[in-house]
């Protein structure tokens, strides 16, 4: 089991295509998609003083929920679509 603090941590610090492939070979590792789906849309927000950052963060969440096929954050008021655009605002 993956700490998901660390996780985040490491897709920091790669990019996009890295990202992804990262959560790929790791997801077996992860139990609370939820948890982790949540960090990463936080993280997105919190980061928009580095709007790269920022951006990929909010396209390796959406790639995460492509991929576990669960994507609560969506229910959000703002939805995916509404999320990149606020990030996307600040480039």
């Amino acid at each position: 089991m993956m700490d998901n603090a660390l996780f985040l941590q490491h897709l920091h610090d790669l990019s996009l295509e890295e990202g992804r492939a990262y959560i790929q070979e790791h997801i077996a590792e992860l139990t609370d998609y939820d948890a982790i789906g949540n960090l990463l849309a936080d993280e997105a927000l919190a980061k928009l003083y580095d709007p790269f950052v920022s951006l990929n963060l909010a396209e390796l969440l959406i790639f995460f929920g492509e991929v576990t096929h669960h994507m609560p954050w969506v229910s959000r008021p703002k939805g995916t679509f509404c999320f990149k655009l606020d990030i996307i605002k600040h480039v």
